[in-house]
């Protein structure tokens, strides 16, 4: 069995996809996948992907926007905006049905990516403020979102977005500079650690899932 958080779970999924995503649509699959751990009809599940799009994405309800604008879509986890680019950044979430609350450690809420960043020579740690950081600067967001008894964390990392650049703050330092390593490599990271340290079986969305999504 696979921990999270100090918690145990019966079994973990793992999903990676392997061709971007538009960044909504990738969005409504984590929704989907909380939707099914909630009600009892999927395992709990770590999740893998990219964006084909470079912009914003936003958290809370979808409010009205200006046409032309570089929001991409919304988000249900809270937080800071995120600057998402198809070969710059990296998409995590984890759907768990162990009921984290909000006064939970963020080193455990985000033990996953921060595990398989620490694997690649990061020392990398999550913040309350919902960041990713190593000394060297922030490489990434998070955010938690709780629906009955499941737990939905949705991350962002950067990859390669130089600093100060498409939304990034000035402090951030990204994961390439940090590590010299391509890209192919940082997410075979992200999969090892799934399958290792949550023992975790590759999955997918069903029909019926990719549907309703």
């Amino acid at each position: 069995m696979g921990t999270i958080g100090g918690a145990l779970s019966n079994r973990w999924e793992f999903m990676w996809d392997q061709a971007p995503s538009a960044t909504a649509a990738g969005l409504a699959q984590d929704i989907e996948l909380l939707e099914g751990v909630s009600r009892g009809v999927r395992q709990s599940t770590l999740r893998l992907w990219q964006s084909t799009e470079s912009g914003i994405v936003r958290p809370g309800a979808r409010v009205s926007e200006p046409p032309g604008g570089d929001v991409l879509a919304h988000r249900l986890t809270p937080g800071a905006e995120w600057t998402v680019a198809e070969k710059e950044t990296i998409l995590w979430s984890i759907v768990s049905d162990h009921g984290f609350n909000y006064d939970s450690i963020p080193d455990l809420i985000c033990e996953w990516p921060l595990t398989a960043l620490r694997l690649i020579g990061l020392q990398a740690s999550a913040s309350d403020d919902g960041s990713l950081r190593t000394p060297l600067g922030t490489v990434g967001h998070w955010g938690l979102a709780i629906r009955g008894d499941a737990s939905l964390v949705q991350g962002v990392i950067n990859y390669a977005a130089p600093t100060g650049s498409g939304g990034w703050h000035p402090d951030s330092e990204n994961v390439r500079s940090q590590s010299g390593l391509p890209l192919p490599l940082v997410l075979d990271r992200f999969s090892r650690t799934a399958k290792t340290l949550y023992r975790a079986l590759e999955s997918q969305l069903d029909q019926s899932e990719a549907k309703r999504a």
